[in-house]
């Protein structure tokens, strides 16, 4: 029992260094200015998305509305992106597309951290036969190219903003399984988790109190990076036309829309495109940047 009561102790105070951990994140997310200014790139964008409807200047031409007498003007301070071929304004639907962008990557990274992280806790925790089948499973998704099977799950749903988001959810969680799995197959083993046993925890509160929450990091690390890869997935899904529909404001549609009036009109495609590129540069950054400060083997000591 002194043997179970010591390794407990340790337990608690291993769990007791979260708070100092969220400061130390701050801290070096403030010392690493790229992580940074990612980190202000994302949360612009976000507040843009959360007031779009008063920052745009024509809301309504982001759904259905058209303007043919104002169609293909050039930049102007009535228009500043410029209008497309049905004369909407070019900055309001961009300004608009953030809204469905960025909602479409949370709820895409969030069914995919829902299906992918249970599976890899309880195939790394319990491992044997169960392990085997949830690997083999998770192999076989991931022996195509996402974006195919994405656009493959995307037709047979039915060609669709929402239809791409699940699409791409359910190609991306293998990547959580196998995470996940790899953290739970260390952890399990660990003192603590040994205790926990001993003092006869059920499985699934081992899991839930132990495993998850020591797999935190590493998942927080993926899910930043993931969501630009997968806003970039979903443009690619309209892009090609089996996403997002007409008249959706989605960036990637809105390439799309703008390649065949390139030459005449170039600022149709040009500026969904730089919103693309800051949004996933955001993110990639952050990423970058957290995975410096939550590996331990990267951390600077």
């Amino acid at each position: 029992m002194g043997m179970v009561y010591e390794i407990r102790e340790k337990s608690n105070e291993k769990t007791s260094e979260h708070p100092k951990t969220k400061n130390t994140v701050l801290r070096q997310l403030w010392k690493n200015k790229l992580s940074f200014f990612g980190l202000v790139v994302i949360v612009i964008w976000f507040l843009i998305a959360i007031f779009a409807p008063l920052i745009a200047p024509y809301p309504e031409d982001a759904i259905a509305s058209s303007h043919i007498e104002n169609r293909l003007k050039s930049l102007s301070t009535e228009h500043w992106f410029g209008t497309d071929d049905l004369g909407r304004d070019v900055f309001s639907r961009v300004i608009m597309g953030s809204r469905l962008t960025l909602s479409v990557g949370v709820l895409a990274i969030f069914i995919t951290m829902c299906i992918g992280i249970p599976l890899g806790a309880i195939a790394g925790y319990f491992g044997g036969k169960l392990d085997e089948l949830v690997m083999r499973i998770t192999d076989v998704f991931l022996a195509f190219p996402y974006l195919i099977l994405a656009m493959v799950i995307a037709v047979i749903l039915k060609p669709g903003l929402y239809s791409a988001m699940l699409a791409i959810s359910l190609t991306w969680w293998p990547y959580y399984t196998r995470l996940v799995r790899g953290q739970a197959l260390s952890l399990r083993k660990q003192p603590f988790v040994l205790a926990a046993k001993m003092m006869g925890l059920s499985n699934s509160r081992i899991i839930l109190r132990h495993i998850l929450p020591n797999c935190i990091g590493p998942i927080i690390v993926n899910a930043s990076l993931d969501l630009g890869l997968i806003i970039l997935a979903t443009a690619s899904l309209g892009f090609i036309g089996v996403g997002a529909q007409p008249p959706t404001a989605e960036w990637g549609l809105m390439i799309s829309e703008g390649r065949q009036f390139f030459m005449v009109a170039p600022w149709m495609g040009i500026f969904p495109g730089i919103a693309i590129f800051l949004t996933v540069l955001g993110f990639n950054l952050l990423g970058d940047g957290l995975r410096d400060i939550l590996d331990p083997q990267l951390r600077p000591r």
